[in-house]
């Protein structure tokens, strides 16, 4: 799963509390603790339900074409996580 933070609060957040990779100053790993693991599958399952619901009040034929999107949509995200 993937969360993503704004780039200035990280690169503080982070910046003052890791020391730097030895290689690339920029780079830093961080390890989840099994709290924040929790939290985010729960953050994760509630907006997984959200999504259900309201997919649930739209009529059949709007929610197969939603639903026929989804791939092409994933498609269109990966195309944008691939640009410099």
């Amino acid at each position: 799963m993937r969360e993503r933070a704004a780039a200035t609060a990280s690169t503080t957040a982070i910046g003052t509390a890791l020391p730097s990779h030895p290689d690339d100053r920029r780079v830093a790993r961080l390890t989840l603790t099994d709290a924040a693991r929790t939290r985010m599958a729960d953050y994760a399952a509630h907006r997984s339900a959200l999504l259900t619901e309201a997919l649930a009040t739209l009529d059949p034929p709007a929610r197969d074409a939603i639903l026929a999107a989804a791939p092409h949509l994933d498609a269109l995200l990966d195309a944008l996580r691939a640009r410099p």
